[in-house]
């Protein structure tokens, strides 16, 4: 429950990235859910995705997330809940800074891709052979798909849920996908789907 308070902590003084969707949110109770923390920001606007941080080791939570929203204007309203209490405690958010693009190698600069690899997220992951076909025949569309990647957790034993496809040659064709379009040219974030 949300208490209408004075906020706690000043609003931070450092200049804002202007198109950023996302806010770092901390001091959380250990208690709190994905599904707790989206109707806690419900009135802000709506929420795309929660991601909790957890230990990787021990599965404990750190006490914070990240919040994406549909919207850049969206996050900066959440900042107006800077100091509010959740379950008694203060929390501190802050707009993110926008992730750097990476390549299809795992780190560095998109620049550097060499244009036939597209991220992907927001597919089933409850059959990764059914995931597979039905990305292959989705991208296929575009061009001729050389490889689909799905990473997989091994300590969940299930997939991670995004992919990596990769093209035989360039593709510069836009892909819809829920309403969302990504450039095929170069691996590069898109937004986030909305999650069930």
């Amino acid at each position: 429950m949300r208490t209408r308070t004075t906020p706690l902590l000043p609003p931070p003084t450092h200049p804002q990235p202007v198109a950023a969707n996302t806010v770092f949110v901390g001091n959380l109770p250990w208690s709190v859910t994905d599904e707790s923390l989206t109707a806690w920001f419900a009135e802000v606007g709506a929420v795309a995705g929660v991601r909790i941080a957890e230990d990787h080791e021990t599965g404990k939570r750190k006490g914070f997330a990240h919040v994406e929203f549909v919207d850049p204007a969206s996050a900066v309203k959440a900042m107006e809940f800077n100091g509010q209490e959740l379950e008694g405690r203060a929390l501190r958010i802050d707009i993110s800074a926008p992730r750097p693009a990476r390549n299809s190698q795992g780190g560095g600069d998109a620049a550097q891709s060499d244009g036939k690899t597209c991220f992907v997220r927001g597919f089933d992951t409850s059959d990764e052979d059914g995931a597979r076909n039905a990305l292959m025949e989705a991208f296929s569309a575009f061009g001729e798909v050389a490889d689909v990647r799905l990473p997989f957790d091994r300590d969940n034993q299930c997939l991670k849920g995004f992919g990596y496809i990769t093209f035989t040659e360039v593709c510069g064709a836009p892909v819809r996908s829920q309403g969302r379009c990504c450039q095929l040219a170069a691996l590069s974030p898109i937004p986030s789907p909305p999650h069930p």
